[in-house]
Order: structure tokens, then C-alpha cells, then sequence
């Protein structure tokens, strides 16, 4: 199937790069994976939009791939395709009226690119981004913040791939009603870029304010250390899904690679050659205490393909 499927796509679409059987490790911050039979790298929205219409005649689904922040995946083989975004990396200024900017941003874009580019301009809003890793699809799609902000703060609108390979853009509030660490918007939907408001200031201003999200992270979290950020969402405005975890001990508490951080109990850290079944052995064993002594039954924040 891999074979006539590739076949077809050489043929029919030009503008996608083909991996074959492409180790996931390499491109998630967990450093976990297995290996997917087809990573296809699509050049443009319009080989994008092609090739999900001829996906949709081979395969039942597809997965989606951006800086592989907040994505624990399974140490078992990937069938289905998975569509990398790393082209998706535009980021221009579509206008600046009175103290609003828009930016027009790609799905691809890191996290960091954009933080630093609205630094470099004086561009306020996303100071919130700053020690957040991946790429501005996923945190569009998770509604990525932290307790400064949020995407739904700054996020206009948004342009997406449809299931049927239309390219459509909607609003992002409106359409979607964006929730806590949640978009909202259907599995089916590929982000592709994004329209931002963010408003003027001065690099000095927004340089500060990074600082200061900068150093609240540094002493609270274990940046720098393979993980996918926090795995559990807070259950409430008011109760911390870390305090819960720390509560009941389990800082310093691994399986085989995987330990719970000794800084911040919501991070799982890997610790070298920690396996899909090692952090998920962690996260079983952390939600079954934290239901049996609170009474809390906690989700997961971090995406997970198993």
C-alpha cells in the first residue's frame, strides 16, 4: 500500500517531500517515538490541500505534525501518514493601524521566531509565548497559555485545511468558542497560518515583560530537560494539577526513564532511553492516586498517539 501510495503521490502532486519510515524520536521534544511508515512534507498550502484529497482515498486518517511539543508518541510503528508543517513558517506584517498590528503568521512558525521578531519591533501580546517550545499551529490548536495569557488572546482568525481539501478561513472566537488549554477546532482541521492582533509598544517593554515570564519559568519548571511540558490540565482556575501530584509525592517518582520533575510535579522528564510505556506507566499511576486521595480525576493536556 506504502509503495503505490508514494507512487501516486510522485505522480499526482509536485511540492511534497517524502520520508520513509521516519523516526519520531527525532522530532518531538520528549525524545520518544516510534517510526511512521509515511512523514510527507508538503511545500505549500496548495500540495497540502491536494494531498489530503488523496489521502482520503487510501487512508481512514491522518496525523499532524509541528514542533512536536506537548506529544508523547507510542514506541510501536505509525501507519498512518503523518503531514509535517515545518514549511508553514510564514511570518509578515499585514498592517499597522493606530496601536494594532496584524501579523499573518504560518502554522509552522516557532514559538521563539515569532517571540523574538515582536521583540525585535516593539510588538506586545505574546510575551506569554516566552520558554513555550513548538510551533504556532499546536498552541492555535491547544489554545496554548499560560496564567499571563493565552492564544485566544491575540488569535483573529484562522485559515485551515478541510477534510476534503478545501482551504477555508473562520474566526477564531467566534467559530470555535476556544476554552481552557482547548481550540476547540475539529480533529479533521489542518491549521495553516493564523491572522494575529497585537499591539504597539517598545523592545525595552516587551524585553522586560519576556524577562519576567522568563524567570517565573526557569524557577518553577525544568526547561531544557526532554519533556512535553505540563501533562495534566488544571482541573480548576483555583486547584493546580501540580499541587495535586505534589501533594500526594510523587516528585522524584519514575518508571524506568520517566520521572516525575523534582521542580515542578505536572512535568514528566526523560531522563535517557524512557519509553512510550515508561511515561505512560508514570501518568496511569499519578491519576489513580491523585483520584484515590483527592477524589480528582485528571486529564491529559499532552496529545498522546498511541
Amino acid at each position: 500500500m506504502e509503495s503505490q501510495f508514494v507512487n501516486l503521490i510522485k505522480k499526482e502532486i509536485s511540492g511534497v517531500k517524502i520520508h520513509l519510515a521516519e523516526k519520531l524520536s527525532n522530532y518531538t521534544t520528549f525524545k520518544i517515538g516510534g517510526s511512521v511508515d509515511l512523514l510527507l512534507e508538503p511545500e505549500t498550502k496548495e500540495s497540502l490541500a491536494e494531498l489530503i484529497r488523496l489521502i482520503r482515498g487510501d487512508y481512514a486518517k491522518w496525523r499532524v505534525l509541528g514542533g512536536g511539543s506537548n506529544l508523547l508518541v507510542s514506541d510501536d510503528r505509525i501507519s498512518e501518514p503523518v503531514i509535517y508543517l515545518r514549511n508553514f513558517d510564514l511570518l509578515r506584517i499585514l498592517s499597522i493601524q493606530g496601536e494594532t498590528i496584524k501579523l499573518h503568521v504560518g502554522a509552522g512558525l516557532k514559538t521563539k521566531k515569532l517571540l523574538a521578531f515582536c521583540l525585535g519591533c516593539g510588538f506586545a501580546g505574546c510575551e506569554f509565548l516566552a520558554g513555550i517550545p513548538g510551533t504556532i499551529g499546536g498552541a492555535i490548536v491547544q489554545n496554548a497559555g499560560t496564567p499571563v495569557g493565552c492564544m485566544a488572546d491575540i488569535v483573529s482568525s484562522v485559515e485551515v485545511i478541510t477534510p476534503e481539501g478545501k482551504c477555508e478561513w473562520y474566526d477564531y472566537k467566534k467559530d470555535f468558542s476556544p476554552s481552557y488549554r482547548n481550540s476547540n477546532i475539529p480533529d479533521d482541521f489542518i491549521v495553516i497560518s493564523a491572522i494575529l492582533l497585537l499591539a504597539k509598544s517598545t523592545a525595552e517593554k516587551v524585553e522586560s515583560r519576556v524577562r519576567t515570564v522568563m524567570k517565573q519559568r526557569l524557577e518553577s519548571q525544568p526547561l531544557g530537560k526532554p519533556s512535553a511540558g505540563c501533562v495534566f490540565k488544571n482541573p480548576s482556575p483555583h486547584i493546580s494539577a501540580g499541587f495535586l501530584i505534589d501533594k500526594c509525592g510523587f516528585k522524584g517518582f519514575r518508571i524506568g526513564g520517566a520521572m516525575v520533575s523534582e521542580k515542578h510535579a505536572n512535568w514528566i522528564i526523560n531522563t535517557g532511553g524512557a519509553t512510550f510505556s515508561d511515561v505512560m506507566a508514570v501518568i496511569e499511576r499519578i491519576k489513580r492516586e491523585v483520584k484515590k486521595t483527592a477524589g480528582v480525576e485528571l486529564e491529559e493536556e499532552i496529545n498522546i498517539w498511541a
